[in-house]
């Protein structure tokens, strides 16, 4: 009976008694297991920590490497720098530093989820008034271990003090690989076709030291003008001035004056027709074919002066005949006889306008008369010759010839070689012993390149 009795009694006492339930406590996981990194800086553990922020339990992450900079629509030039691109459930995106793994661009969700959905490698896209450009993408075990991030390698525990590092341009000649500069292979001047004159066709497509050539042709609009007997006159003055062409002695002149030798790289010929048989056509096409073209293409002509002389009632006709054929394409300064000068006016040459001095020296010879202020006038046309890229042919009389050949031969002195020299009336220097020829062989000894119109 007693048994029964204190079971009854301990039943009520645990009845009486409040009932407590242990808590279970439960760890939350982490979402990824945390590397153990010794001897890592601070700002490694920062970027751990950014890299937890960032993650979520159970959320579906991509990462990708990207390059950006900010949206500025002004700016042609922008500076591009690293960065690394979150985007959780194709929904938020987050653009992270890739120094130290911290936001640049917090979470973002303007972005649909079809273009996130299908973000390809190469594709641009514009978050937080950023520009982004996909450059590759990154495992989520490279960006939740932090190597990916710049500043996540192991430090050592005694910080070394080393200078800055600056950035210096390599020196010349420091160069892994050498410059090469591209090279443009020259185009012809005029398309070729059946109706062209051409006066050169290379037998190979490079000379022997492997630079490019290309065919000669005379200007479309020439050829048109050109009789058969014309374009045959061409032809034959332009082989003569670009052969090779072997010395020759002259014969002795009288009372035994030693001879005149032809060096071996001059080049010329003698055009001698009747009159009326365009003569000067010819030589006209010759003169702009030099002027505009060579073997090597237009930026390279053969010729870069020409200079017309001719007798004191011819000049004039040089300059309408070339005004006629060429359409005001080429501007010739002209000295005519005693000492008149005609430079092209503003309708042909509105860029260039006779100097201040030349204008003084033309008042000065109108009113006076005075034969100083003439020279002075023509002297000064003759030096804006040589120096203007304009002005490419002088036409000057015999006499001016004459009086200038000083200072003509120092002005074509430095392009004696690609200058060419036509002397109509030819006849005239017959004579070696005249004052014209001497004064034309002595100041055109430079000029290579010489040619001859006569009658017959």
């Amino acid at each position: 009976m007693n048994d029964g009795v204190e079971e009854e009694e301990e039943e009520e006492e645990k009845k009486s008694k409040p009932i407590v339930k242990k808590a279970k406590i439960v760890a939350k996981k982490p979402s990824f297991n945390t590397p153990k990194i010794t001897n890592t800086s601070n700002a490694n553990a920062n970027i751990l920590n950014n890299i937890n922020n960032s993650n979520d339990e159970g959320a579906s992450m991509k990462y990708f490497k990207v390059m950006w900079h900010v949206t500025n629509i002004k700016k042609k030039k922008h500076i591009m720098e690293d960065g690394i691109l979150t985007i959780k459930n194709n929904k938020v995106c987050t653009l992270k530093n890739m120094q130290n793994g911290q936001d640049i661009v917090k979470p973002n969700s303007t972005l649909g989820s079809k273009i996130l959905e299908s973000l390809k490698i190469g594709e641009t896209i514009n978050l937080g008034g950023k520009t982004i450009e996909i450059e590759s993408i990154i495992s989520n075990e490279s960006f939740e271990s932090g190597q990916i991030f710049i500043d996540s390698s192991p430090v050592p525990t005694k910080p070394l003090l080393t200078k800055p590092k600056v950035a210096v341009k390599p020196a010349l000649g420091t160069y892994s690989k050498p410059f090469a500069p591209t090279v443009q292979k020259p185009k012809p001047l005029y398309n070729i076709d059946d109706n062209s004159l051409v006066l050169y066709s290379p037998s190979s497509p490079t000379d022997a030291l492997g630079q490019h050539l290309v065919p000669i042709s005379v200007d479309p609009a020439l050829t048109s003008l050109l009789q058969p007997h014309q374009k045959a006159g061409v032809i034959f003055m332009f082989n003569c001035i670009t052969s090779n062409m072997e010395e020759v002695e002259l014969p002795p002149a009288k009372n035994n004056q030693p001879a005149h030798t032809v060096g071996a790289k001059s080049k010329g010929c003698i055009l001698a027709d009747e009159m009326g048989l365009g003569k000067t056509l010819q030589v006209i096409t010759l003169i702009w074919t030099l002027l505009k073209q060579s073997a090597y293409g237009k930026e390279h002509p053969m010729a870069r002066r020409v200079i017309i002389v001719t007798p004191s009632g011819l000049a004039k006709n040089w300059k309408d005949e070339i005004d006629k054929w060429l359409k005001n394409q080429l501007t010739p300064i002209v000295i005519g006889s005693n000492g008149s000068i005609t430079i092209p006016s503003e309708n042909q040459a509105a860029s260039l306008k006779p100097t201040k001095k030349m204008k003084q020296a033309a008042k000065k010879a109108k009113k006076k008369g005075d034969t100083e202020a003439k020279e002075n006038e023509a002297k000064s046309a003759i030096k804006l010759f040589g120096a203007s890229k304009r002005y490419k042919v002088l036409i000057i009389t015999y006499e001016q010839f004459r009086i200038h050949k000083d200072l003509i031969k120092s002005v074509i002195a430095p392009i004696g070689g690609k200058t060419l020299l036509v002397c109509d009336e030819g006849h005239k220097l017959k004579t070696i012993n005249t004052q014209t020829f001497q004064s034309l062989h002595k100041s055109c000894s430079t000029i290579l390149r010489r040619i001859l119109i006569s009658g017959t």
